[in-house]
């Protein structure tokens, strides 16, 4: 329980992954960071009595700015990569700038949901204005897994910001372009 403190300066994420653990009450301003500001991967867990544990996130405020050249990582401003968990009351305003992305999904919140757990990303809102070059970009998720085995929830939630992605790619057949961005 970060007890409603401020973090400021972050360059990287404070935490490298959330499994099954509790994290809430947080500000995290002035960042100025290449990843995810919270973690960079979000999953459940299960304790020592092998009892399943949710990953929950809920109550933060994030600010700054994530940029990054040259990557193939997907990213959100408080999680790159979510397999099972709650996201509950968070609030961005971060602007992201992902230039040459080679197969990258960016979101306001999460970058991408890959297969695991129910997912569930409730009452959040982004603020922060995206512009990305890769796969896909959304105000709340990036990109969600086609052949997810579990379900997810995205309820009240809100971007107002803009999004704005793309990637040109020149092939033997020419050059196509490529845009793929959603408001959530």
């Amino acid at each position: 329980d970060g007890q409603d403190h401020t973090i400021t300066g972050l360059t990287d994420s404070l935490f490298e992954s959330i499994t099954g653990g509790v994290v809430r009450n947080l500000r995290l301003t002035e960042a100025n960071s290449s990843s995810a500001l919270l973690a960079k991967t979000m999953q459940n867990g299960t304790n020592t009595a092998g009892t399943s544990k949710t990953a929950i996130v809920s109550n933060i405020t994030l600010e700054g700015e994530i940029s990054v050249t040259n990557t193939s990582d997907d990213i959100g401003a408080l999680i790159g990569v979510i397999r099972g968990g709650e996201i509950n009351t968070v609030t961005s305003m971060v602007k992201m700038t992902i230039t040459n992305g080679a197969s990258n999904c960016i979101g306001g919140i999460v970058g991408s949901i890959h297969d695991g757990d129910q997912v569930e990303i409730l009452y959040s809102s982004n603020y922060g204005p995206i512009t990305a070059t890769g796969d896909g970009a959304g105000g709340i998720v990036g990109s969600i897994a086609k052949n997810r085995s579990a379900s997810t929830t995205i309820d009240h939630c809100f971007n107002g910001s803009s999004v704005l992605a793309g990637y040109t790619y020149t092939g033997t057949n020419g050059t196509n372009n490529n845009y793929y961005a959603g408001g959530i």
